[in-house]
């Protein structure tokens, strides 16, 4: 036990700290939102889940530096985790959630539950824990009243400046690779200085090809994060979390380029913002000069079908695109942000007071009217496209409305140039047909007609049977036990290539208090 521990234990000398923002439970559910499900439904559905008298458990992903503009506590340490969630009127298991922090320079603050996030269904959700030192802080360590917890490595911000960054989703059984294409080269072709992409799994094929992306186009590839066996809990965590840990990795990303980047985008990979002008960092710029305390500027989710084709060489970028049929334009959509002037990652906008730093506010699509769109490219109609992509004409049937010309052409350009050259080989191993995804559409269709309130994969049926090879993470864990906060930590992150595309539930290592 350290000194500045048993020194904060008998002078109960506590460091009085005060929330710079308080983040509100917020459903970031892109699938289902119901609003007739009565609230006292989902609080007694999650009282059914976790009763009070039950441990609580702590899965902690990461930890990670971030300073705020005007706050007095210099160094603040965020806790990206996961936890079996509670209602929020049990305020004796709230109490039983607080746990203090002890610095690498033996700094000892009181942890504060700074937001709460995830889908009200969902019997996991993203609980954020700040850790406000006055001093800089390389590790922490999450201890109860007895000093008993695990030390955490805290992640130090990427230094230097970034124009513009795209934390792209986590992938989970991913293998849409034309919509995968036409997305990095349409963010590299409308300027994306930089890319991260966190691996949950993912079609072997697909992964050969994102890798040979690194070079090409400055991605960085990270493997995802998920939560291993619970003691005492029969289910598995990841199945009961809103979209498989998505805000988990976003927040990752959010955390790690925060200081560095100039704007960012949180995009799913069938996500697209384009521009009208065809240059994602000129509009960012030219809104900011509009509105100079903007924190976001949100473009409409224009819902769309587009054309696939039937293998990788009849595959382009304006095939795909002259195959675009918007179904319905919605009231919200996808943002570009200004990372210093948000607390911490979002789905679509930081319409919330308390998603973004005080003083800042949100600009919706209202604001952004004829300046662009947020592309869901969602649903593949496959086509047979005639001749050579050579000799295609496709470009001429593209809607100007929704892209921009100039930009896409040199997106085909480029990817052009790359499969001639280093990705030849791996683009024609790509697969013809997709194993994966229609069975996520059954399982969408279930969900709804359930009215399900969690956008989960406890619906899916993933049949294990001529499955495809995948590449997947893999990690060590190790939980620590005492009976009524129990934190699991995990360790040796990495990619496994060849897998069989399955979903592990990794067994930690349990460390008692004895």
């Amino acid at each position: 036990m350290s000194e500045a521990w048993k020194s904060h234990k008998n002078k109960r000398l506590f460091v009085g700290l005060g929330v710079t923002a308080t983040i509100a439970l917020f459903v970031t559910s892109q699938l289902l939102i119901n609003d007739n499900v009565p609230l006292n439904w989902i609080h007694n559905r999650i009282k059914d889940v976790v009763q009070k008298d039950e441990p609580i458990d702590m899965f902690v992903a990461t930890a990670h530096a971030a300073n705020f503009e005007h706050s007095p506590h210099l160094h603040t340490v965020y806790l990206n985790t996961m936890v079996g969630d509670t209602a929020n009127s049990e305020e004796k298991r709230r109490d039983r959630m607080k746990f203090k922090c002890i610095s690498d320079g033996d700094e000892v603050v009181d942890s504060l539950l700074h937001g709460i996030d995830g889908g009200g269904g969902c019997s996991w959700k993203n609980y954020y824990f700040v850790c406000q030192f006055q001093r800089p802080v390389q590790s922490v360590r999450l201890v109860d009243d007895s000093g008993f917890g695990p030390e955490l490595a805290v992640k130090q911000p990427i230094s230097g400046k970034i124009p513009l960054v795209v934390c792209l989703s986590r992938t989970f059984y991913y293998e849409n690779w034309q919509v995968m294409l036409t997305v990095l080269e349409m963010y590299k072709a409308m300027g994306v200085s930089e890319f991260s992409i966190h691996i949950i799994n993912i079609v072997k094929e697909v992964y050969d090809i994102l890798k040979l992306y690194q070079n090409e186009i400055n991605l960085k590839i990270h493997p995802g994060y998920l939560t291993p066996k619970i003691l005492g809990r029969p289910e598995n965590p990841n199945f009961e979390t809103e979209a498989i840990n998505q805000i988990v990795a976003y927040n990752d990303c959010f955390y790690s380029y925060r200081e560095a980047a100039e704007f960012l985008i949180f995009s799913d990979l069938d996500d697209l913002i384009t521009p009208e002008n065809g240059d994602l960092l000129a509009k960012a710029q030219q809104l900011l000069q509009q509105f100079p305390t903007a924190s976001s500027f949100e473009f409409p989710w224009t819902i769309s079908k587009f054309g696939g084709a039937q293998n990788p060489s009849a595959f382009s970028i304006p095939r795909l695109f002259s195959g675009l049929e918007v179904l319905h334009i919605e009231n919200y959509g996808k943002s570009i942000i200004v990372p210093k002037r948000i607390c911490n990652a979002i789905i679509h906008n930081a319409v919330g007071e308390s998603a973004r730093v005080k003083g800042y506010e949100h600009k919706n699509v209202s604001f952004t009217e004829g300046h662009g769109r947020t592309l869901h490219i969602r649903e593949m109609v496959m086509k047979d496209f005639n001749g050579s992509v050579a000799d295609d004409k496709s470009v001429d049937k593209v809607d100007r409305k929704f892209v921009n010309i100039e930009a896409m052409e040199r997106a085909e350009r480029a990817l052009r140039q790359r499969i001639d050259g280093k990705l030849n080989k791996a683009f024609q191993t790509l697969p013809s047909n997709l194993f994966f995804t229609p069975l996520f559409r059954n399982c969408y269709k279930d969900m709804i007609l359930d009215k399900r309130q969690c956008s989960s994969l406890s619906f899916c049926k993933i049949t294990t049977e001529n499955r495809p090879q995948c590449a997947a993470v893999a990690s060590d864990y190790k939980g620590y036990i005492n009976g009524k906060l129990n934190f699991y930590v995990q360790h040796n992150l990495r990619i496994v290539e060849d897998s069989n595309c399955e979903l592990q539930l990794a067994n930690p290592v349990i460390i008692e208090r004895r």
